[in-house]
């Protein structure tokens, strides 16, 4: 009859310690869900930073060769202002063309005015892309180290949890021991 009682005894542990390994690892697959979700959100701010290293890139391009059509531009306007210069030097029956290379002087200086603001936008626009690339790294950053850390405390607690099934599992099973020994020398 005690053989009973403690035989219900030891059951009704063992239950307790299976009922606290399910709640445990019920915990453990939530918290490896939320480390999923996690790492999802890691590779969209990954795949945001390199659509803006890409942008950056492009926007970069784009202002080379709007300096590169200014400078020609200005080259241009120069050479033009020169051969101006030099016609109106010369002051012989040219009037008709003086009065188209000043035509065409200005509508070069039109066309250098508009790059340069161009290329103002073109700076602008690119400013505000690293910018905003600089705020998604350090966003990204802050991220993955919370999420480094999270990582690191749930790791820890699982292990202590672990840790203190298994000296309960050691215990009980001394105890079971002990009472077996104690009955075979009842006997």
């Amino acid at each position: 009859d005690d053989l009973s009682v403690d035989l219900e005894k030891e059951k009704t542990i063992v239950n307790g310690l299976q009922s606290q390994q399910k709640k445990f690892d019920a915990t453990l697959a939530k918290e490896r869900e939320r480390s999923e979700g996690l790492e999802g959100e890691r590779d969209s701010l990954d795949k945001k930073c390199r659509d803006l290293e890409s942008k950056v890139l492009n926007l970069q391009g784009e202002l080379e060769e709007t300096n590169e059509k200014l400078l020609d531009s200005e080259r241009i306007r120069k050479q033009q202002a020169a051969e101006l210069a030099e016609l109106m030097e010369s002051k012989d029956d040219a009037g008709k063309n003086v009065h188209e290379l000043e035509k065409s002087k200005r509508a070069l200086e039109n066309l250098v005015q508009e790059q340069k603001v161009q290329l103002e936008e073109l700076e602008d626009e690119l400013q505000v892309t690293e910018d905003g690339k600089l705020r998604l790294e350090v966003n990204m950053q802050a991220m993955k180290a919370n999420y480094e850390r999270e990582l690191t405390s749930r790791d820890e607690a699982a292990e202590e949890k672990r840790r203190q099934i298994l000296k309960q599992l050691r215990e009980l099973e001394q105890e079971i021991e002990d009472e077996r020994k104690q009955r075979s020398s009842v006997r």
